[in-house]
């Protein structure tokens, strides 16, 4: 007899039953992000405006400094380039951090930990 398991849906608020030896049971959904590559996405003058820095910078000294592995893999990682810019963007913009997430789609408790993060990770290499 196989063993039910119930999932609750956020989206659609109810209970999905999952059966495990059910080969019809629906398949977990994978939520993909979709954001842009801001390196791609904007010139070099319009990404100088916005993160302060230029292309090159960012991809030949600030993104080797920021550790890809933050140590968990749940739900859905934020790329390295992306925190970066996020980062930069906090920075540069004096603005808050939910407008910050909100032009990359991210919550302002993500944006939070990105910047907490990304500055420790600079400051770690200061001397440099």
């Amino acid at each position: 007899m196989a063993v039910n398991r119930h999932v609750f849906d956020r989206d659609f608020n109810e209970f999905i039953v999952y059966a495990r030896d059910n080969p019809y049971a629906p398949a977990p959904r994978r939520y993909l992000r979709d954001v842009d590559n801001p390196l791609e996405f904007y010139s070099n003058s319009e990404f100088f405006r916005r993160f302060r820095f230029s292309k090159e910078t960012v991809t030949d000294v600030i993104v080797p400094l920021v550790t890809q592995d933050n140590g968990e893999n749940r739900g859905l990682p934020v790329p390295t380039i992306i925190k970066v810019t996020t980062a930069l963007r906090f920075y540069g913009s004096n603005s808050f951090q939910i407008v910050c997430g909100d032009l990359n789609h991210l919550n302002q408790s993500t944006v939070s930990r990105i910047v907490k993060v990304v500055s420790q990770e600079l400051a770690a290499h200061l001397q440099q």
